[in-house]
């Protein structure tokens, strides 16, 4: 009898680092925004906002990957930066992911620079 050999699995991976000035916050995102990886993402731009960061600039340099739960949490955190007079915007995407921004028609609610 022949083992079975499982295939291998990839675990998606999010590093997350944030400058902060008065009011504005730089959010550079490398590796993958997708489902496993979106509740930190999610704490970091709850606790920017929540001290005042209205304006959020996404650095999506080193962003491979997003998917429909990545983009859910930029849009919220989008209305929330709109709500406090803010905005968020998404700077550096890759070409797949500024792609994938406008194939899901989010290009007004999710600006590309």
């Amino acid at each position: 009898m022949l083992a079975t050999i499982a295939p291998t699995q990839r675990t998606a991976s999010l590093d997350i680092g944030v400058q902060r000035l008065v009011g504005l916050a730089e959010v550079c995102l490398d590796g993958a925004l997708v489902e496993t990886t979106v509740s930190a993402l999610c704490d970091t731009l709850e606790a920017l906002l929540a001290v005042g960061a209205s304006d959020l600039e996404v650095d999506c340099t080193e962003l491979v990957e997003i998917d429909g739960f990545g983009l859910s949490v930029l849009l919220d955190a989008g209305r929330q930066s709109r709500r406090a007079g803010g905005s968020l915007v998404l700077r550096y995407a890759q070409p797949s992911i500024a792609a994938r921004v406008r194939l899901a028609g989010l290009a007004d609610l999710l600006p590309v620079a």
